[in-house]
């Protein structure tokens, strides 16, 4: 009998990062097999490999407005701002990253931190 090998994926993108070994927060995550994407109010994880057979596991809902995330092993921590009502907000979109104002945007900010040890069942701790 023949044993079916499972192939991995190869080389594949990440974070740019500033410092060799320093994660940087960003609104997509690439391990070279799921893709973690914040869009639409929500962390998403989709199956890339094999690329011909990617598809969507999860969506968790976030509370505010998700920014930026960090992704090691089975946690995801992800950061976004709240939107109150009546709170002095500034315009600004840019609340991370080198070429924000180090104020953020004025609103009070979320970090919600993920076990998504089942990609297909995210859990808030």
């Amino acid at each position: 009998e023949e044993e079916e090998e499972e192939e991995e994926a190869g080389d594949y993108s990440g974070t740019n990062t500033q410092e060799q070994d320093v994660d940087e927060a960003d609104f997509v995550k690439n391990d070279g097999g799921y893709i973690y994407v914040l869009a639409d109010g929500r962390f998403q994880v989709l199956d890339a490999w094999p690329a011909d057979q990617a598809h969507a596991l999860s969506s968790f809902p976030i509370e505010g407005t998700p920014r930026r995330m960090y992704v090691y092993e089975d946690t995801a921590v992800v950061y976004a701002s709240l939107d109150t009502q009546g709170y002095n907000k500034l315009t600004s979109e840019c609340t991370y990253g080198y070429d924000c104002d180090f104020t953020g945007d004025g609103t009070p900010a979320r970090i919600s931190i993920l076990d998504i040890s089942d990609r297909q069942n995210p859990v808030l701790t």
